[in-house]
């Protein structure tokens, strides 16, 4: 961005001929820009618009009135068009002295394009829907799309008053006038066709925005309407804090000075699971969720490497590949998801995640039971949002000897052939367990009926979410005695009914649909409420439901969701 306006500064700020100190000026910026950022085309490609709108200008003034105003008119846009084209000539070669060569160009102009999964990564090539309002939690945010459609329907305008004047200009004593600058044209057309190519390009409405500005500046010396602009901008300002980027923005960001100071998050990126790794000297292939590759490639390389690290250096099918598998489907290849593991030699899994509700328009971001009860594959260790699975083979001989003698260093019970148990660790180490993000303070609330659901439902969820399931049973089922139309136990009954390979009965899921189907849903939880119905209702109609399917079923809402989060004990720093 910072490149860009500086090349705006340099070249195209004044409409009249570029002195060559700024055209070595640019050339350099190019220079530089290539060996900075992979976006650096874009200064070739705004020069090249700017020329060849220079070009056009020139010849469509050579049709003026006859009295050689035109034509001296057209003489001048053509010098300034020969001043870009050298500056659009030599800056191109300016830009192949990086070590990408012609290659960086072909990956820019290729880029979100010719891929599916790359829709995925949707913060940086959605697209605006320009006939769909956007969805609060995806970009285009609403102020953008809304201003979008205002570009839309004043650059148009702006171009045509502007050609206006440049005509009267023309025709009367052949001054020049500022406001009528076909690069500006060109510019703001390129800006706003960028914006609705991909979100990421939304700052290129400096030029639209600019070219606007610039066909008002007459008007905007009225008192009334400068006043009027003004509190438009301050309105736009404060709209961005609201309806605009920023929300998404900072969703992920620290809030306390407390949590700026510790050297990462560790519950976004379930250090507890990575530190084990650590502790244990894992080796091999490690299969994680795409946006915490780098975090685990940071501290487990070399000897753990990471299928994927979140910066989309990678090709278009393994990208496409590792968003499939995170869902616990298999690839085009490999249909079913152990081949698709094998396929790529995979040696550790971490599953991550709650099975919670995903904001609107995105994937399901649930992995921590995809592995559970799969043959050829051992749990190595587990908490409440995450699970470390270990290939069960020849090749991981050494791995699952690391384990254990790490369990027995500590005086953890392991069992070679059954894994980790969740219970039994939990039952003879509290005080490591509690370390580690397994142990809960909810876990230690004992079913009361004087507490009702405050204190059995988050209790519940606890177990649900270690893989307790006969634990979360009872104490479910403790408080649907308490209150039968109890709404999130109701739905707690429904995921443990329809989990994948154990489906409950049929009377029971009957059961469980009519009392479910009864409440009124009014708040947050609504679409979880119906998805679960209409998973009980294909169940007890017999239809198949994909096993891929019942893994990533959403149980809990958003708030129950993070006060489980909150109850676990943060991991401690690496750095320590």
């Amino acid at each position: 961005i910072a490149a860009a306006l500086l090349l705006h500064w340099i070249l195209f700020s004044k409409p009249e001929l570029p002195s060559w100190k700024r055209v070595f000026a640019a050339v350099a910026l190019m220079g530089v820009w290539a060996n900075l950022h992979p976006a650096y085309p874009i200064g070739p490609a705004l020069i090249a618009a700017a020329s060849a709108a220079l070009f056009l200008t020139s010849l469509l003034a050579r049709q003026g009135d006859g009295d050689g105003r035109g034509e001296e008119s057209g003489k001048v846009h053509r010098a300034r068009a020969m001043r870009l084209g050298w500056v659009f000539l030599f800056g191109i070669g300016a830009t192949f002295i990086n070590p990408s060569g012609v290659d960086g160009y072909v990956r820019a102009f290729s880029a979100g394009t010719g891929s599916e999964s790359i829709a995925i990564v949707v913060d940086e090539w959605s697209r605006i829907q320009l006939l769909t309002w956007p969805t609060a939690s995806l970009p285009p945010s609403r102020l953008h799309w809304v201003s979008v459609w205002f570009l839309i329907a004043a650059v148009p305008l702006a171009a045509a008053r502007m050609a206006w004047a440049r005509w009267q200009s023309d025709q009367s004593d052949g001054a020049s006038d500022s406001s009528a600058d076909p690069v500006m044209v060109v510019l703001a057309v390129t800006g706003l066709g960028a914006m609705l190519l991909a979100t990421r390009f939304v700052w290129m409405a400096f030029w639209p925005v600019l070219l606007l500005a610039s066909t008002t500046r007459s008007a905007i010396r009225t008192r009334r309407l400068s006043l009027t602009l003004a509190l438009v901008s301050i309105a736009l300002v404060a709209g961005f804090y609201r309806w605009g980027d920023w929300p998404m923005v900072t969703r992920g960001l620290p809030s306390t000075l407390t949590d700026f100071r510790t050297p990462y998050a560790a519950g976004k990126y379930h250090a507890h699971a990575v530190s084990f790794m650590r502790a244990t000297k894992l080796e091999g292939n490690l299969f994680g969720r795409y946006a915490e590759g780098g975090f685990q490639a940071f501290w487990l390389g070399p000897a753990i490497r990471t299928a994927t690290n979140g910066s989309l250096n990678m090709s278009n099918e393994a990208l496409t590949a590792s968003f499939a598998i995170r869902e616990r489907m298999g690839t085009r290849d490999n249909p079913a998801f152990v081949d698709a593991l094998d396929e790529l030699r995979v040696d550790l899994f971490l599953g991550t995640g709650l099975p919670m509700q995903t904001r609107p328009g995105r994937p399901p971001n649930y992995s921590t039971i995809h592995l559970e009860d799969t043959p050829g594959w051992i749990l190595v260790f587990r908490n409440v949002d995450s699970a470390l699975y270990l290939r069960n083979d020849t090749r991981n001989e050494s791995n699952l000897e690391k384990v254990a003698d790490y369990y027995l260093a500590n005086g953890i019970p392991f069992d070679r052939a059954l894994g980790f148990q969740t219970e039994r660790v939990m039952r003879a180490t509290p005080k490591w367990s509690r370390a580690q993000g397994i142990w809960t303070p909810l876990l230690g609330r004992r079913t009361d009926p004087g507490q009702g659901a405050r204190a059995t439902g988050p209790m519940a969820d606890a177990y649900l979410a270690l893989g307790m399931y006969d634990e979360a049973n009872r104490a479910n089922a403790a408080l649907l005695r308490i209150d039968p139309t109890e709404v999130s136990a109701l739905r707690r009954r429904a995921w443990l009914l329809l989990r994948a390979g154990r489906q409950g009965p049929r009377d029971e899921l009957v059961a469980t649909y009519r009392a479910l189907s009864r409440h009124s849903i009014s708040d947050d939880s609504t679409i979880l409420t119906r998805e679960l119905l209409v998973l009980l209702k294909a169940a007890i109609d017999g239809e198949s439901i994909p096993a891929y399917r019942r893994q990533v079923i959403p149980v809990f809402t958003r708030p129950e969701a993070h006060r489980l989060l909150r109850s676990m004990h943060p991991a401690g720093s690496f750095l320590d």
